[in-house]
């Protein structure tokens, strides 16, 4: 990966006159005189805005996402000019960062009427339908035009149009004062900056809007009228009887550019809305929870360039499938913006009320890139919820019948809920938003522990989904399997129309597992996936922490939704039986004496967080001198009792055996699934017995795991 280093210069800007691109045209003359290097031009240029025309008393990045009206003003709107680069992914070094004056005119039409106007790609060519003919976009008529001063210039050239660009998530507006980085720093060499390099770097302030547009244009032309160069001079300022002063500088006027008429600004945000038209139930109100709190202004998709998104630019409701396929988009937004729970009348109306997201890729290999949704509420017409008349909440992940969907910049979207099959009926929206998603069985935490889950059509399967490792380095290994057909065989690898997937997740929280620097024998990123459905994991040492990973393994048929199962890897230390610094303990009944059939109770303690791959959980307990016996207590049985070396031996003798108990706790038992989503823990297990001996029944007890395997060794001590 190259080390780039962003150096900011403002001598860029001295190709531009930059006292004169702020003043508006006032004196139009021609000149035989042909241009020389360097001279200046003035381009006019047009912009229309999705929804509403432009107004020029307001800053556009003073309003949030969603805010009414978006308006852009003099001071929002610049020009990224790129030229001497032919490659469409790079677009050319940085030539002119510019800011454009905002013309008095402002043309458009009040009664809303619409006109057609071409569809270009990112070469600023007029795209074709697949069977050739020629695509046209719905605009209103609404656009407002812009003058700047370019040198003028033989060279292709591509423009990136910038409203709402900050140099930083929550960072500073680019401005002439702050400009595009002119160079980069490669390796320690200085290098021009290329659009490919500047891209990524823009970003829109957290929950601010940004527009964006690039063209490609043959260059900056003077314009010929009857063989004569059209020129004009500006006003540089006023004078004490406030008459205006002009420039000594005569500037050449640029041939008009086609592709930069009514040049349309594209939103780097999506609207949604939520409807129903069920019987069942009325949806009456929704609310966008967990969405991104960064947005990219530019569409770049790094080593892909661009990927032309000029097909959906209308207000119409679009299905985001049909621009999946041509738009990928950068997506730099890895924090969620975890919403505050709203009250329940900060709802949004369906269907006539849209709330107002950054886009988003679809939640997938990476973690960071958790689900984005809503809130929904709901008064049920049917059911037993229905009865007391009260609503309902539920929180819904943004999907369709073949899984996530991405949620695309510029787009209207209409999620129609056609159907409500939900274990919990919230009576809060907080308890909604503790809850589970609804629509994705693979990642529901109800379902997230089981080895199999399935649809009608397909279903998958995982020989674990938790996996521990204790101590040194080691490798661990599982199986899996796809069933794209839910009668047909097992499918373990992609093909044809199958894909299956092995990724590495991290966890928030801990660090990695897994040995990600192991790139040999097969392993990758410390991951071999040996082909026949075994997965080995190449795991890290515990190293006095506890670390942690997940890996994915997904499964999909085309045109089915994807089906995974995650693998918890955790590697850790020996645990102690400790729980909120309470140790295990043993003690008798008040009263009781150094005699047979005295009521003892041995206390185990577990600490929270447990894997679950090491239930059931089988902890023997054994007295030195063999003076208890386990007895029943209410519905608690007696413990059984097994014989064996005694863990009372020396170190490396196997010489004493003596009688120890077994105690087992399953997982269920030691954690319970809360409404939230949270587990809540058991960390006390008494075990009831009673003593054997008519005397000398004091004795040390020695806890541990069945296998010692997980757990330090716990000594506890009951005197009489």
């Amino acid at each position: 990966m190259k080390k780039i280093i962003y150096i900011f210069s403002a001598a860029l800007l001295c190709l531009v006159a930059c006292t004169r691109e702020n003043m508006p045209v006032q004196k139009v003359s021609y000149t035989t005189v042909p241009p020389k290097d360097g001279d200046m031009a003035l381009v006019t240029f047009s912009v229309t805005v999705p929804e509403t025309m432009l107004y020029a008393t307001q800053t556009r990045a003073q309003h949030d996402i969603g805010d009414q009206p978006y308006t852009i003003d003099n001071g929002d709107l610049y020009v990224a000019v790129f030229g001497g680069g032919e490659d469409e992914k790079t677009g050319g070094i940085l030539r002119h960062f510019l800011k454009p004056h905002l013309k008095e005119s402002i043309v458009h039409n009040d009664d809303g009427t619409t006109k057609q106007v071409p569809v270009l790609n990112g070469k600023g060519e007029q795209m074709k339908d697949e069977e050739g003919n020629l695509l046209y976009r719905t605009v209103k008529t609404y656009s407002v035009e812009y003058e700047v001063l370019m040198p003028l210039s033989n060279e292709p050239l591509v423009l990136d149009f910038l409203v709402g660009a900050y140099d930083a998530p929550d960072g500073d507006p680019y401005t002439l004062d702050n400009p595009l980085p002119s160079t980069v720093t490669i390796n320690g060499k200085v290098e021009n900056a290329t659009e490919a390099d500047l891209m990524p770097l823009i970003y829109s302030e957290a929950g601010k809007a940004a527009y964006w547009q690039r063209v490609r244009i043959d260059g900056v032309k003077p314009n010929v009228v009857d063989g004569q160069y059209e020129t004009s001079t500006y006003i540089i300022g006023y004078d004490q009887n406030d008459q205006p002063i002009y420039s000594d500088d005569e500037d050449y006027v640029a041939a008009p550019i086609e592709k930069l008429h009514d040049l349309p600004l594209i939103r780097n945000f999506a609207k949604i809305t939520i409807t129903s038209d069920s019987d069942d139930f009325d949806i009456t109100g929704f609310y966008l929870i967990d969405t991104p709190r960064t947005g990219a202004v530019v569409p770049y998709s790094g080593n892909d360039g661009y990927r032309t998104i000029y097909t959906k630019i209308n207000e119409q409701t679009v299905d985001a499938d049909d621009v999946m396929g041509s738009y990928v988009g950068y997506v730099n937004s890895r924090e969620l913006n975890t919403t505050t729970v709203p009250a329940a009348d900060d709802f949004f109306t369906p269907g006539t009320e849209f709330g107002y997201m950054y886009e988003r890729s679809i939640p997938s290999n990476n973690p960071v890139f958790k689900e984005s949704g809503a809130l929904i509420e709901v008064t049920w017409k049917t059911g037993p919820e229905a009865a007391d008349g009260m609503p309902r909440y539920y929180k819904i992940s943004f999907m369709n019948e073949n899984g996530y969907l991405p949620i695309l910049r510029n787009i209207v979207y209409n999620f129609q809920v056609t159907g409500i099959k939900a274990p919990k009926h919230h009576k809060t929206p907080q308890n909604a938003y503790n809850g589970d998603w609804l629509g994705d069985i693979s990642a529901n935490i109800a379902t997230s522990m089981l080895n199999e889950i399935g649809t009608q059509t397909s279903k998958i399967q995982v020989s674990q989904t938790s996996i521990t490792s204790v101590g040194a380095a080691k490798p661990k290994s599982f199986t899996f399997a796809f069933y794209p057909d839910a009668n047909g065989p097992a499918v373990t690898a992609s093909s044809g129309n199958v894909t299956i997937s092995i990724t590495q997740m991290e966890v928030s929280g801990y660090a990695s597992a897994i040995d990600q620097d192991k790139d040999d024998d097969g392993f990758v990123d410390g991951i071999k996936d040996n082909g026949d459905g075994t997965v080995t994991v190449q795991l890290l040492g515990s190293e006095g922490g506890e670390k942690m990973s997940k890996v994915r393994v997904q499964g999909q048929k085309a045109g089915q939704r994807p089906l995974y199962r995650e693998i918890i890897f955790t590697v850790m230390d020996k645990q102690n039986f400790v729980a909120d610094g309470e140790e295990c303990s043993a003690v008798h009944a008040a009263g009781a004496t150094d005699t047979s059939n005295q009521d003892v109770v041995v206390y185990l303690m577990l600490p929270d967080g447990l894997p679950r791959d090491i239930f059931p959980l089988q902890i023997m307990i054994e007295p030195q001198n063999n003076g208890l016996r386990s007895v029943v207590h209410g519905d608690e049985s007696s413990l059984p009792v097994k014989h064996g070396v005694s863990a009372f031996n020396e170190p490396g003798s196997e010489k004493l055996h003596n009688y120890y108990f077994v105690k087992t706790i399953a997982f269920d038992e030691y954690a319970e699934l809360q409404e939230n989503g949270e587990y809540k823990y058991k960390n006390e297990y008494p075990c009831y017995f009673k003593t054997r001996l008519s005397g000398g029944n004091s004795t040390a007890i020695k806890i541990n795991d069945l296998n010692k395997e997980f757990f330090n060794e716990a000594l506890i001590q009951l005197t009489f």
